[in-house]
C-alpha cells in the first residue's frame, strides 16, 4: 500500500516542528510526504488549498493521499495508518466524526483519508466547484462544504473521533494523534505544541 501524506503551512513558526516529528513517523512506515508553504489559491480561504493539493497529489502513484492540517501531531507512532485504513471499507474519503458531531458538525477534515480512484476525484471536483460562496473565506471554509456534500450524498466513511484524531480536550495517552483545533491564540498553541513534544521524548 503505497501512501503520501500531505500539508500546507504558512506559519512555519508553528508547524515547523510538528512537521518535524510527524517526519520520523512517515519515515518510520515509509510513507512519502509532500509540504507547500503558501496558499493554492488566492480567491479563497488558505484551507481550501487542501482540495487543491489532494486533487494534485491524487494524480500520482499513490493508493492513498492522506491530508493532515498543520497543527495535528502524530503521538502514537506505534499504531500502523495502514491498520486503521485496512479496518474501514473506504470507498474514496475517510474523515472523522467531529467528536460526536460537537457544535452541530457530522465531520472534521483535520485529517483527510483519500483512496486514489475516479469516485474520489469526481467528489473533490464537486465540492471544489458546487461550493458555497460564503464558504470561500466564511465558517469553516471547505469543511463546511464537505459537511454539507457528505450529508446530501452520504459517501464518505465517516469514523468514530479518536481513531485517526482527537481533540485537545479530549485526547489521552494512546491516541494516534492531537488535533490543537479551535484554539485562536498561536502563543498558547505553540505552548500546547511543545508541552505534547516533549511527551514524545
Amino acid at each position: 500500500m503505497k501512501i503520501l501524506f500531505c500539508s500546507l503551512s504558512n506559519r512555519p513558526e508553528f508547524s515547523d516542528k510538528i512537521y518535524n516529528s510527524n517526519n520520523l513517523y512517515y519515515k518510520r512506515y515509509n510513507c512519502d510526504v509532500v509540504y507547500e508553504n503558501k496558499t493554492l489559491c488566492n480567491d479563497r480561504h488558505i484551507a481550501w488549498s487542501k482540495i487543491l493539493l489532494l486533487q494534485r497529489e491524487l494524480n500520482k502513484d499513490y493508493d492513498y493521499v492522506i491530508w493532515i492540517d498543520d497543527d495535528i501531531l502524530i503521538m502514537n507512532h506505534k499504531i500502523n495508518i495502514r491498520d486503521i485504513i485496512n479496518k474501514y471499507d473506504i470507498q474514496n474519503i475517510m474523515v472523522d466524526n467531529n467528536n460526536n458531531n460537537f457544535n452541530g458538525w457530522k465531520i472534521n477534515t483535520g485529517i483527510i483519508v483519500c483512496k486514489n480512484n475516479d469516485m474520489t476525484k469526481n467528489i473533490l471536483k464537486e465540492i471544489w466547484e458546487n461550493a458555497d460562496k460564503k464558504h470561500y473565506f466564511g465558517g469553516v471554509w471547505e469543511n463546511d462544504t464537505m459537511n454539507d456534500y457528505n450529508n446530501i450524498h452520504n459517501t464518505f466513511k465517516v469514523i468514530p473521533h479518536k481513531t485517526i484524531q482527537s481533540f485537545k480536550f479530549c485526547y489521552t495517552d494512546g491516541d494516534f494523534s492531537i488535533h490543537f483545533a479551535g484554539i485562536k491564540c498561536l502563543k498558547t498553541r505553540i505552548e500546547l505544541r511543545d508541552f505534547y513534544l516533549n511527551k514524545l521524548k
